[in-house]
């Protein structure tokens, strides 16, 4: 009774875009896009400078675009594990259990690499 109240909220809540809302509210003190400091442009782009993207209208050149659209399509990668993990972990109905942790921990890894929060204004 309790899981099918906690669907039809979030079902509601993506429907009126507010759980985007909160969602966004909740993860965004966490660390956003960390994979730009492990990627080597050969010096032509500036990894620090790729972080002042924060909104996709806030990009200049073409490349940066590009490369904000698929940080984002890999951040809804992530959120989408995560979901996928957290409902195999509560309702375990084809309980596989090497198949939910190792979505946890790719999901995780994934938001921290990506950010969590780089795709949800998309949804909005």
């Amino acid at each position: 009774m309790i899981l099918g109240t906690v669907y039809i909220v979030i079902a509601f809540g993506i429907l009126l875009n507010w759980f985007m809302i909160f969602l966004n509210w909740i993860l965004d003190p966490l660390p956003d896009r960390l994979i730009f400091n492990f990627i080597n442009f050969h010096g032509i782009i500036d990894p620090y400078t790729m972080n002042r993207i924060m909104d996709i209208s806030a990009s200049i050149y073409p490349h940066e675009q590009t490369i904000y659209y698929c940080v984002a399509i890999g951040s809804f990668g992530a959120l989408t594990d995560l979901i996928i993990a957290v409902w195999y972990l509560v309702n375990r109905v084809p309980f596989n259990a090497k198949t939910g942790f190792s979505l946890l921990i790719g999901g995780v890894t994934a938001g921290i690499l990506l950010g969590f929060t780089t795709c949800l204004p998309f949804f909005l």
